[in-house]
């Protein structure tokens, strides 16, 4: 149907100025050619017309709370206001157009303004257990403000259980987190075509193989939360038994809000509205009564063949590891006809010149998440690619953070054993779930298994690790002769990737501890009767009569029993040697001192 002789056309939520995770729009006002669904309009069976409006449509929602605790809400269509919303007695307060629930239990009551009648609503739906949980639809990487939906079908979801659900089974991308609801605990489920299905030990979340009004075509992947990226090939609608509920599409551009066209499913195609267009695009779907079914956005970047780095396809980069020498540049490569450009080249980032849409990005962390401007002779599209660098970093018992890591971090054996909170923490790219941690043998059981969060912006997956965790570790509970190092197992697809965070040095050699002796010599030989006959002689001849002749007393083996009384080894510590020949005039000297000092009266 040409825009030109279409009505008005629904707003966007960019346009109308709400927030544009709620994926809500204005109502569209129906093509009165080809049929009429406009409520105001409507008749009843016997003829009369349909006066009373219908309520605004409310909808829970979920998002992540500053604190990190989830929380639901009520939200209520765009354009429409709330007298009050009330959870039994209780009133509810907004918060950013959505009324946070105080009580996950408790019904919802809303009274409109105006006309409208007021609205119940209950969060959980009838299951056949006793086991509670409610299920919400996230963006990609569970950004933004999650829908509830009835089941999982594909893509990333967070699943409120109450404990009743007992433990989380299966292979869950990241640790749960913490809600606001006693009992309740939020739960991160990743769900593709071709993964098992999970749940927890006393239930699962319904899934469903059926999926609900996708696209399909060509994507390619990039780390944006804008929607999917398809380059030439424009993606279509993917046929599902729901199409029969779809009345009208409406499709249009996110950024400014405009419409592009309203067509219903049998008259026209998704490529043939968007043409040669380039851009982020929206589309929404509705039903006969005007009931938004499904909402989703998309890019097109026209030119665009795929995105590369280092040479792989940037949804196969396995996890990067630093090499000894910490991490080196990555190289960015845009392949086909268009031109890209770093949106914020202020860190570094260069063009590679002998290779178009090649670039070099420093090994620097604030370089790991980038954001660039593909652009086409028409349109500009942004894209975001997320280098799956791993790090770590040293945190002290007082919280203070060191810098980002690529190097092992050196730590001697005894911090272990004095730690008080100190911590690594490891940066871990996106859908790593758990590693492995330990010094010997990491197929080893024994080693400690630590699951990984969510960092707060929901970029990448983080670890911390407590050196305490360690301090008896049999590798340096003992004595270390040679350095040994902390390593970090963990899997990818059906490969390990195993990489060392912490350098343990050798403890130092003890110095070897001397033989205790009675006599320890001053220097390096002992007294002989030589020496003593030449320092008798020297006595007398320089006039010291007693101490000369207190040395007659002494022959051989005197001497040699003399030098073992305290007295004597204080002054004299040198042994005697009756088999040297030879004569030092140093142990002459020393001689002559000791009976000048003993035997010579003042």
């Amino acid at each position: 149907m040409p825009s030109d002789t279409s009505p008005k056309n629904p707003k966007s939520q960019s346009e109308s100025g709400q927030d544009k995770d709620s994926k809500k729009r204005t109502k569209p006002v129906n093509d009165p050619g080809k049929r009429d669904n406009d409520k105001s309009k409507q008749t009843t069976e016997d003829g009369n017309r349909a006066t009373k409006p219908q309520p605004p449509q409310c909808r829970f929602v979920c998002y992540e709370e500053n604190d990190g605790r989830w929380a639901i809400a009520l939200a209520i269509e765009a354009g429409q206001e709330a007298q009050s919303v009330r959870q039994e007695t209780k009133k509810l307060s907004a918060n950013g157009g959505r009324y946070i629930l105080e009580d996950i239990d408790a019904e919802v009551t809303v009274e409109f303004q105006g006309e409208h009648s007021s609205k119940s609503l209950k969060l959980f739906d009838e299951h056949n257990d006793e086991s509670k949980f409610v299920v919400f639809k996230m963006r990609k990487d569970w950004k933004g403000e999650g829908q509830k939906v009835k089941t999982l079908s594909s893509g990333d979801y967070v699943v409120f259980a109450d404990k009743s659900c007992g433990q989380r089974i299966g292979e869950a991308p990241t640790e749960a987190s913490q809600c606001r609801y006693p009992g309740f605990t939020a739960h991160f489920f990743s769900v593709s075509e071709n993964n098992k299905k999970d749940g927890f030990k006393n239930c699962s979340p319904p899934f469903s193989s059926a999926k609900r009004f996708s696209l399909k075509g060509k994507s390619i992947p990039d780390d944006s939360d804008l929607g999917e990226l398809f380059g030439d090939d424009a993606p279509q609608l993917d046929d599902t038994e729901e199409w029969r509920e779809i009345s009208w599409i409406v499709v249009g551009r996110e950024n400014g809000g405009k419409v592009i066209d309203k067509f219903h499913p049998e008259e026209k195609r998704l490529d043939e509205v968007l043409g040669e267009r380039s851009g982020w695009f929206f589309v929404r779907i509705y039903d006969a009564n005007v009931n938004l079914l499904h909402s989703f956005d998309f890019r097109r970047a026209k030119g665009l063949k795929n995105i590369l780095v280092n040479n792989q396809p940037l949804g196969e980069v396995a996890p990067i590891v630093p090499t000894k020498n910490g991490h080196t540049k990555t190289i960015v490569q845009f392949e086909g006809n268009l031109s890209a450009l770093p949106a914020d080249d202020s860190n570094g980032i260069r063009k590679v010149m002998e290779k178009e849409n090649a670039f070099a990005v420093p090994p620097c962390p604030d370089n790991d998440k980038t954001k660039w401007i593909l652009a086409d002779s028409e349109e500009c599209v942004e894209a975001e690619i997320l280098l799956p660098r791993i790090l770590w970093k040293f945190i002290k018992e007082k919280g203070k953070e060191g810098d980002w890591q690529t190097t092992p971090i050196e730590i001697k054996r005894q911090a272990f054993r004095q730690a008080g909170n100190e911590k690594i923490r490891i940066r871990l790219p996106l859908r790593i779930s758990k590693i492995v941690v330990g010094f010997g043998d990491l197929n080893s059981t024994d080693n400690p298994t630590f699951r990984t969060k969510l960092s707060k912006d929901r970029k990448t997956c983080e670890v911390e690790l407590r050196l305490d965790d360690f301090a008896f570790d049999q590798a340096i509970e003992k004595r270390i002769r040679k350095a040994i190092y902390l390593r970090v197992k963990l899997k990818v697809k059906d490969s390990d990737i195993i990489f060392p965070i912490v350098h343990i040095p050798a403890d130092p050699i003890p110095k070897p501890k001397p033989k205790p002796s009675k006599i320890e010599p001053d220097i390096g030989e002992g007294f002989s009767p030589r020496e003593l006959e030449r320092a008798k002689e020297e006595l007398y001849q320089e006039g010291r009569i007693a101490a000369a002749r207190a040395s007659e007393k002494f022959d051989a083996k005197g001497l040699k029993e003399a030098f073992l009384f305290d007295n004597i080894q204080k002054c004299l510590t040198i042994p005697f040697d009756p088999q040297r020949k030879s004569v030092l005039s140093k142990n002459v000297e020393k001689l002559k001192t000791f009976f000048k000092k003993h035997f010579e009266k003042e």
